[in-house]
């Protein structure tokens, strides 16, 4: 199990305290954050189930996560948990720790220099304006801002909260916020300015295609206009989970339905384009394949999920064949398509009394070759057991049919044997695309903060 190290601050009369442990060694006069003890490997996301085991660690009732974020480079894995700051200093929830003034934390000697590093670091950030907060849910205050206005939006709409408005997510992609009212769940949904584009595109979609995506209250840009961010509100979609339990014939219309929503798209593709969804057509992944190789080594900068010089250099070589293989895709007559980017069975519902998929979570939207997300939900995971070849068998062609019209069984078949070696370059192409849009957020943050 990973270690997981929690920021939690006291703001009490306008002064700030950070409670501290002693750290790990023989020496007396070291410190570290706190640890957080988790059970599972879900608290990155589920920030319910984290603040629940936060508050039972600690002993501190209220405690909210403001933002979870992974630091790769830290040294080792560092999983970091910011805490919306206490009202005032609480008794210390174990033997030895205690809270430091801010002006006392220079002095002190931590077990891990990197977490002192961050830790004053993070100060000067939240001691400045703010401006170089990469994401609006991590300024100390936005969840009670976001409660606020996702109680206006509610009375709007003529719904008003049964229970406690309740933090779900905190992520690099979005932060969601549910609300119970008398006609059911209500989620607010506040997404990064890389993906602002998924309000506007998810009311486009839910418009046209009712039963298969949720239903939208509302969708635009967030009061803060200033972050970039955009706001979505939907209603609970409720059904059921999808898994290795579903049965065959409800897998094979999931992936049929989602065929024939894709093959429904092919004459819009211009309104998609337009409506924030990334260009991987064929055509514009085939013309910038020889420059692959230097856009990735851009995008894993500084990480350590870098390739070695040998794979590099392999890499360097693969670009002629690509070109080859993308032209015989192309060749084909299947058209580029509206694809979701990253389907699998957490953004996926069963609707039972419709008999229909409800598909979530369109941030990675993109148009490109079919076959993408079929690959994500169905290639990656076993959920067939010791039948898989028939099962997969007639789900593969459960999701073929619908581009009949385009394409014979032959040429069907030719397209799947192409594009299963091909769609991890499709893959990687989007992910370039997303962590850039975090490089250049990142930079552009730096920058403004920079300015007089």
């Amino acid at each position: 199990m990973e270690r997981y190290q929690v920021i939690l601050c006291a703001l009490q009369n306008g002064h700030r305290s950070i409670l501290l442990v002693p750290g790990e060694g023989a020496s007396a006069d070291r410190w570290q954050l706190p640890e957080f003890c988790p059970v599972t490997e879900a608290y990155n996301t589920d920030i319910a189930v984290a603040n629940d085991a936060l508050q039972k660690q600690f002993g501190l009732p209220g405690i909210r996560t403001r933002y979870a974020v992974r630091l790769p480079n830290a040294g080792y894995p560092l999983n970091l948990y910011v805490l919306e700051p206490l009202r005032e200093r609480v008794a210390t929830y174990s033997i030895g720790s205690r809270w430091f003034a801010v002006d006392e934390l220079a002095a002190l000697h931590f077990s891990t220099p990197i977490q002192g590093e961050l830790l004053l670091a993070w100060l000067r950030d939240v001691g400045g304006d703010g401006q170089t907060t990469l994401l609006p849910w991590w300024h100390e205050g936005w969840i009670a801002q976001a409660k606020a206005r996702f109680h206006r939006l509610l009375n709007d709409g003529q719904r008003t909260s049964t229970l406690p408005i309740e933090q779900l997510r905190s992520a690099y992609t979005a932060a969601v916020l549910r609300a119970d009212t008398g006609t059911g769940s209500v989620y607010l949904k506040t997404v990064s300015p890389p993906f602002r584009h998924e309000a506007r595109l998810t009311k486009l979609l839910s418009e046209r295609h009712p039963d298969q995506l949720p239903s939208v209250l509302s969708a635009g840009a967030n009061e803060n206009r200033h972050d970039n961010s955009s706001e979505l509100l939907t209603a609970d979609v409720g059904g059921e989970s999808v898994g290795s339990h579903t049965a065959l014939s409800t897998w094979t219309e999931i992936v049929h339905r989602y065929a024939s929503l894709q093959s429904e798209s092919t004459g819009r593709i211009g309104l998609l384009l337009e409506n924030g969804c990334v260009d991987l057509r064929v055509a514009t992944v085939r013309g910038r394949v020889s420059k692959f190789s230097g856009r990735l080594q851009s995008a894993l900068r500084g990480s350590p999920a870098g390739l070695t010089d040998d794979e590099w250099n392999r890499l360097d070589t693969l670009s002629p064949r690509f070109d080859t293989a993308l032209r015989q895709l192309d060749a084909l007559g299947l058209p580029d398509c509206l694809e979701h980017g990253d389907l699998h069975v957490g953004n996926l519902r069963w609707n039972p009394a419709k008999k229909s998929p409800v598909f979530l979570d369109w941030s990675h939207a993109c148009v490109t070759f079919p076959f993408y997300g079929y690959g994500t939900l169905i290639l990656d995971d076993d959920w067939f057991g010791p039948d898989a070849q028939v099962a997969t068998a007639r789900v593969e062609w459960a999701y073929l049919s619908p581009w009949a019209a385009y394409a014979g069984p032959q040429q069907m078949a030719e397209a799947f044997v192409l594009w299963k070696p091909l769609r991890h370059l499709f893959i990687a192409e989007r992910q370039i695309e997303i962590i850039t849009s975090f490089q250049e957020l990142w930079t552009n943050a730096n920058r403004d903060a920079a300015s007089p």
